[in-house]
């Protein structure tokens, strides 16, 4: 998977980037890691470099970043295992959104195997105002 923008609600003449969805955490697996090296995976290699390149944007204002992970967290009724290989991608976006608040990053954690009403209620929270920076979304 790859990282998508979202685009605005159609409006003549307006193609402004709103946010950019990272969606790699749902393609990491065990392989990308070795011990004691989380912070080369690669997928966070990759968010590294898109931060960099929404940084360098001469955008008036800066899109939203939403970065999402699956069965990083254990949320009572969880059934799968821990994925402790896209635990790095949830890192990342904490110290993202400490180092550039202006891409208002915000981190979303669907169930290890999400469910098709976890992809319409991620859809929603893209975009969400209310502020939360951190969710965990289980059916």
């Amino acid at each position: 998977m790859t990282s998508y923008p979202v685009r605005p609600h159609e409006r003549a003449g307006e193609d402004t980037v709103r946010g950019v969805v990272d969606l790699r955490g749902l393609d990491a697996n065990e392989g990308a890691l070795t011990a004691g090296r989380l912070a080369e995976a690669p997928a966070v290699r990759k968010l590294v470099d898109l931060v960099k390149a929404l940084a360098a944007s001469e955008a008036p204002a800066r899109p939203r970043l939403v970065v999402v992970t699956a069965g990083v967290h254990v949320v009572a009724g969880d059934a799968g295992p821990v994925s402790v290989e896209q635990a790095p991608l949830w890192g990342a976006g904490a110290v993202i959104a400490s180092e550039h608040p202006d891409l208002r990053c915000t981190r979303v954690d669907l169930s290890h195997r999400p469910t098709s009403d976890e992809i319409d209620r991620l859809a929603r929270e893209c975009d969400a105002t209310d502020g939360e920076t951190q969710i965990a979304l289980r059916a």
